[in-house]
């Protein structure tokens, strides 16, 4: 009883030497079981505890600790494994996706599972967190060619057998949205018509009563992913429009999956959408179906002024300075999530330096700068410029007709600020940062 306690603890600590030391209080309670204290023999539901702590384990070569561990049980202690033994190292191996063949051998486990219980009648047949379990193995793989194909094929198997009559793997909102998550990561030209073939038959078995399909955030969430994924911001805007149809939330990752989609897009007319993405009611209306309100953080701001920033609209300078005011005036009202960032600061910079008017715009950059640097120097050392926001600036006063430019220019380019960790960049750093356009608009002040 107390070995068993102190088992649970080790399980539910999550450290990293909970699986070792869980199995090393197993080897104490097999040797005092062979010392003759036979109500310590290790039985089923001690072993599954130790295969658990295997099963979570982040240390490599976890999930074949796991499995040699519950080939024992019957070899050495004459214990049968069940379908929680079993379920629990296919866990273990869905959790080592980093290991080579372990969706594999996942699979393998189940087959095991399904002919030991065709032949024999033993607990073990398979459930459907055990099938869960196997297509989150495969969905792992991430964007692995087949991968995401061998996910849906089990869900297609543990569906098949359901509508057998197996009522223990009929598939459940886990099982669909775990299929359309690994379809989400693949790189397949079919990947996001796939994940969203996968949740209109949720929504489709849904509708005609099957309260266990009814798709959430996490599903509707992936098939945006898949989508916006393929550079279709549009695809994932109308699946913003069906998740509120359905009663489901979108999340703050919702959002932003489909503002930075429209940011990279460059489409004109991109960044009025987003602002309309930002301004709308059920962004910010608390109670919205029993959920609370989604709070618009600096990610989501910073993909809006990114989309004015690519858009090359009229006025994109300007919105980008309203957007980063509003970020400052609501950081300072408390709202510590709309914190502008160095990335905040770089885009409204660059969007100054698209200005018609490039001496004004060199001069608010310049304040902008000078902003930063300031509170940086006053010990915010997350606001600390970086290459990107010192190109911007470059690229701004090399636009400039003022007389300071050059020397601006000069300061920038030869070092005057320490942009990156305690080394100052210089020149040839300068040169190699990535999207630089204008070296040699730069160059031509020093000719």
């Amino acid at each position: 009883f107390h070995f068993a306690i102190v088992l649970k603890g080790w399980n539910a600590s999550k450290k990293r030497a909970a699986a070792p030391r869980a199995e090393a209080l197993l080897e104490s309670m097999m040797d005092y079981y062979e010392e003759g204290k036979t109500w310590l023999r290790p039985n089923k539901f001690v072993y599954n505890l130790v295969l658990n702590a295997w099963s979570t384990s982040p240390a490599a070569g976890s999930a074949a600790r796991a499995e040699a561990l519950m080939r024992r049980m019957e070899d050495v202690s004459g214990v049968r494994p069940n379908v929680i033994t079993y379920t629990t190292v296919i866990k273990a191996w869905a959790h080592s996706s980093q290991e080579k063949g372990s969706a594999e051998r996942a699979e393998e486990l189940l087959d095991e599972m399904e002919e030991i219980y065709a032949k024999t009648g033993r607990d073990c047949r398979p459930n459907v967190i055990t099938y869960n379990a196997v297509i989150e193995a495969w969905a792992k793989r991430g964007s692995e060619a087949g991968s995401a194909l061998r996910a849906e094929s089990i869900l297609n198997r543990m569906d098949g057998m359901y509508k057998k009559g197996n009522q223990d793997v009929k598939p459940n909102v886990k099982s669909f949205s775990i299929a359309i998550n690994a379809w989400a990561a693949s790189n397949e030209d079919e990947a996001p018509q796939r994940a969203e073939s996968l949740l209109k038959q949720m929504e489709l078995r849904f509708l005609r009563g099957d309260i266990e399909l009814k798709p959430n955030v996490f599903s509707y969430a992936s098939v945006i992913k898949a989508w916006t994924r393929c550079n279709e911001p549009l695809r994932g805007e109308k699946l913003l429009k069906r998740m509120e149809k359905a009663g489901v939330r979108p999340n703050a990752v919702c959002f932003f999956m489909v503002v930075a989609a429209w940011a990279r897009s460059g489409e004109k007319g991109s960044a009025k959408r987003v602002e309309n993405l930002l301004d709308r009611k059920l962004l910010h209306e608390e109670g919205y179906h029993g959920v609370a309100s989604v709070n618009p953080d600096v990610k989501i701001y910073n993909a809006v002024i990114d989309t004015w920033v690519n858009s090359g609209e009229k006025g994109a300078p300007q919105r980008a300075e309203e957007l980063l005011e509003y970020m400052e005036k609501m950081y300072q009202s408390g709202k510590r999530e709309l914190k502008p960032s160095v990335g905040t600061y770089s885009s409204v910079i660059k969007a100054l330096s698209l200005s018609d008017d490039a001496d004004a715009a060199a001069k608010r950059a310049d304040e902008i700068f000078g902003r930063v640097t300031a509170l940086q120097e006053e010990g915010d050392r997350s606001l600390k410029p970086d290459k990107i926001m010192v190109q911007a600036m470059i690229d701004v006063w090399s636009k400039c007709t003022a007389s300071e430019a050059a020397s601006k220019i000069e300061a920038l380019t030869m070092g005057y600020y320490d942009v990156e960790n305690t080394d100052i960049c210089n020149g040839s750093d300068i040169m190699r940062v990535q999207g630089m356009k204008d070296v040699n608009a730069t160059m031509t002040f020093f000719r």
